[in-house]
């Protein structure tokens, strides 16, 4: 939990609370996303002005990231899961989908849930770089590489998503609640979802060169 406080206006008061999403192994859960539509996660924390903190810790290369989706019954959406990276100094992006119907020729997705400790209906479990592990799946990435951001992006129908990591996850923004109330007895609450910004997916192609 964040910082806490009280402010007084003419004719009412405020309490709000900032909590801090991320920053540590629980499971993080992630809203019900649009089919094309992405959900960013933070491998790498940021400076106090927001900026990427390069300098910084990155989550380890070589823990898993246990990736879970599914939330209408009927549907199975695939996913494309994005991992994007820097090696060298060069930015790079490694991308592969899993389908748990194996329907459209993409990879095979867990299905026999429920997983991340809930009731979703599919899995896949990932790792960026190469481990000796049949039930995750390799990226491939340079165990000298500094991982950057994971993208969740639902193929096929819309679904909410869960990531259950190994290892801590950096700090991935920040949850202000506020409740006020007038001298009325009016109350009303307010919740303010603040997450570091994120390069477009427009930008995905000019910016980081893919990893064959």
């Amino acid at each position: 939990m964040g910082p806490t406080g009280t402010v007084n206006l003419p004719g009412a008061t405020a309490n709000y609370a900032v909590k801090t999403i991320g920053g540590n192994t629980d499971t993080l859960l992630l809203p019900l996303t649009q089919e094309g539509d992405t959900q960013n996660v933070w491998l790498i924390g940021h400076n106090d002005d927001d900026s990427l903190n390069e300098a910084g810790i990155a989550y380890p290369v070589d823990q898993t990231l246990e990736i879970c989706w599914g939330s209408k019954s009927g549907a199975s959406p695939a996913m494309l899961i994005s991992i994007f990276y820097k090696d060298s100094g060069q930015y790079k992006i490694a991308k592969k989908v899993f389908d748990p119907g194996e329907d459209h020729h993409f990879l095979p997705a867990d299905e026999f849930g429920p997983y991340c400790g809930s009731d979703w209906p599919y899995r896949k479990r990932i790792v960026a770089a190469t481990d000796a592990d049949s039930v995750s799946e390799d990226f491939d990435i340079s165990p000298t590489s500094q991982l950057l951001l994971l993208r969740l992006q639902p193929i096929l129908s819309a679904t909410s998503m869960a990531v259950k990591p190994a290892a801590a996850l950096p700090a991935q923004g920040r949850v202000i609640t506020s409740i006020g109330q007038t001298n009325t007895n009016i109350v009303r609450k307010i919740q303010v979802n603040q997450s570091y910004p994120v390069l477009p997916t427009l930008l995905d192609y000019s910016f980081f060169s893919e990893n064959n």
